[in-house]
């Protein structure tokens, strides 16, 4: 299995409202996860009829969020896509925001190499008294892949994961303005069911937002692939019935 960053759009220091943003020639073959993971600081946003679609296909929205009492930290959305027939299409996520958007991005990712299908998600936010942290998310089995997302603005700085997940991007992007995106992800695959949390060991004074995703093999489970004798026992039983 194996996940990328697909690529990254990012928006003006101020953006319009109505604005849209658009990956070109996001390539997926079927069975593929694509992952659309938005954030920006908004004075408002009308939730609800927010979009995102690869090509003609939907996205389905996973956790939508923000935090109105204080805009400076980014409002998030997170979207995710179990591709059924492969190709090549723009992926164009639209945030239907009532306001215009400040350090708006767009990050795309995608899981291949084996059948997955969506599990849970949960996102979190904090300021700069605290280190970045998705929350905790419980799974049910092992082998599920864990995709974990922070965006922090104002400040840069040394960041790094812990525990052990495995980084994927670190981005800093500066604006007009002069202050900084920052944009981190990283990713575990579980070898065990139990609640995980993706927290980040170092990390700049910033207001953040953070989140996981979590998808799980689409087969049968490990209770069901346990008993591989007793269902041979079956068969042969009804064989020598015939």
């Amino acid at each position: 299995m194996s996940v990328t960053v697909v690529g990254t759009v990012l928006g003006s220091f101020a953006t319009s409202p109505g604005a849209s943003y658009t990956l070109s020639n996001v390539q997926a073959s079927a069975g593929d996860i694509l992952v659309g993971w938005y954030s920006a600081i908004h004075e408002e946003e009308v939730f609800g009829t927010t979009t995102c679609t690869w090509g003609g296909t939907s996205l389905t929205k996973a956790q939508e969020g923000a935090d109105e009492s204080d805009p400076i930290r980014p409002d998030f959305s997170l979207w995710y896509l179990v591709v059924s027939s492969g190709g090549t299409n723009d992926l164009t996520f639209n945030p239907a925001i009532g306001s215009s958007s400040f350090s708006p991005q767009l990050t795309v990712f995608k899981i291949t190499g084996e059948t997955e299908v969506y599990d849970t998600s949960v996102l979190n936010v904090g300021n700069s008294s605290t280190l970045p942290s998705s929350g905790n998310l419980s799974v049910a089995q092992a082998d599920e892949v864990l995709l974990a997302l922070v965006v922090g603005f104002i400040d840069i700085g040394s960041r790094s994961w812990g525990g052990s997940f495995t980084s994927l991007q670190q981005t800093d992007v500066g604006d007009p303005a002069g202050g900084e995106t920052i944009i981190d992800s990283a990713y575990l695959i579980v070898s065990a069911s139990g609640t995980y949390n993706a927290a980040m060991a170092t990390y700049p004074a910033a207001s953040w937002r953070a989140g996981m995703i979590a998808f799980k093999p689409a087969g049968p489970g490990p209770a069901f692939l346990a008993r591989p004798n007793l269902y041979r026992l079956q068969a042969v039983k009804r064989a020598s019935t015939w």
